[in-house]
């Protein structure tokens, strides 16, 4: 009902979101205004957002932005930096890569790419992958290669070789391999190794045996 109310009226069905005092009620209303209104007038709704206080206005930019992604994910992208919640932040920067990703990849990955090292940065580059890697795997290889070490890409590269280990097991291990952090890092190549040798036990057995893996790892594959 609110929903439909703000198609007609938004100022007025976000005045009554803004009046219910269930916190969790509140919020849901508020989103929802918050997307219809910015479906239909994107500047207007921006402007109300910006009226509301800190908190109130962590809940319904992240609509705001879901809702311009889907026609302008540049200009959405524009306006993360004005949410002050970190979950808000990161719920915005993944909603922007999934549909910025699904219409043109390269600029997503761009985009996410210039955003700090942090959680909202992981968040974008794993739903940037996981759209691209099954659309283009090689161009999503491609960027995964221009990025710079940190927790962000190692996100990145064990989406992609878990995407692509049905496909490629030994290209899957081998970016698995290139993860910085050694415990993600272990844990990825154990993973694509298990299903390699369900799918495909000779190749990978034969694999693991002439691997630089520890004594310890290989015996546990190979048990």
């Amino acid at each position: 009902i609110v929903s439909q109310w703000a198609a007609n009226e938004p100022r007025a069905a976000a005045d009554f979101a803004l009046r219910e005092a269930d916190g969790e009620k509140r919020n849901d209303l508020l989103q929802q205004v918050a997307r219809q209104w910015a479906g239909l007038d994107s500047n207007a709704a921006m402007q109300w957002a910006q009226s509301l206080q800190t908190t109130t206005r962590d809940v319904a930019l992240p609509a705001i932005i879901d809702a311009m992604a889907k026609t302008d994910p540049s200009a959405a992208a524009q306006l993360v930096t004005q949410i002050s919640s970190d979950q808000a932040k990161i719920d915005a920067a993944g909603s922007i890569a999934s549909r910025w990703s699904s219409q043109n990849p390269q600029d997503a990955g761009r985009w996410a790419a210039s955003l700090p090292e942090g959680r909202a940065r992981e968040q974008a580059f794993q739903n940037i992958i996981n759209r691209w890697s099954r659309s283009d795997p090689d161009a999503a290889g491609a960027w995964l290669a221009t990025l710079s070490q940190g927790a962000s890409r190692d996100a990145a590269v064990s989406g992609f070789a878990g995407h692509i280990t049905a496909s490629d097991p030994q290209t899957a291990v081998q970016w698995a391999e290139s993860i910085g952090d050694e415990t993600v890092r272990n844990g990825q190549v154990e993973s694509v190794l298990k299903k390699w040798l369900r799918s495909a036990p000779n190749a990978a057995r034969s694999w693991v045996a002439a691997s630089s893996l520890s004594d310890e790892m290989k015996a546990k594959l190979l048990s």
